[in-house]
């Protein structure tokens, strides 16, 4: 998900990112194996103009966010082997913590071909 138009003030918070990693996966039934990771990063060029990055490991996958806050930008992955993932609640849960005026969504199915038993 790419999130436009978001508040300075939420995508610049430490708190918000961290505890949106901590409630996300529980909204969403997944379980969480680590705490919540948020680390502020220093501008590195014209395109990056510096923000928070975060992200928290759930036995599901992971779940990472990356703000560039005086861009009103945020980019995040939730990545799940769960068979369904509930898109609404993650769209609707982003817009609201980040006040986005808008999003870009793109959904990837993966492991299509993924062996229905174990090879050994």
């Amino acid at each position: 998900m790419d999130g436009y138009g978001g508040s300075l003030s939420c995508l610049n918070s430490k708190d918000t990112i961290k505890n949106a990693l901590y409630e996300l996966p529980q909204i969403l039934g997944m379980e969480r194996i680590t705490r919540p990771k948020v680390k502020h990063c220093t501008p590195r060029n014209l395109k990056d103009s510096g923000g928070y990055s975060g992200f928290v490991i759930i036995a599901e996958s992971h779940i990472s966010i990356h703000t560039f806050s005086k861009k009103g930008f945020l980019t995040a992955d939730v990545y799940t082997c769960q068979s369904k993932l509930a898109k609404g609640k993650i769209i609707s849960y982003f817009k609201r913590t980040f006040r986005l005026k808008s999003v870009e969504i793109n959904y990837i199915k993966r492991g299509l071909s993924f062996p229905k038993q174990d090879l050994y």
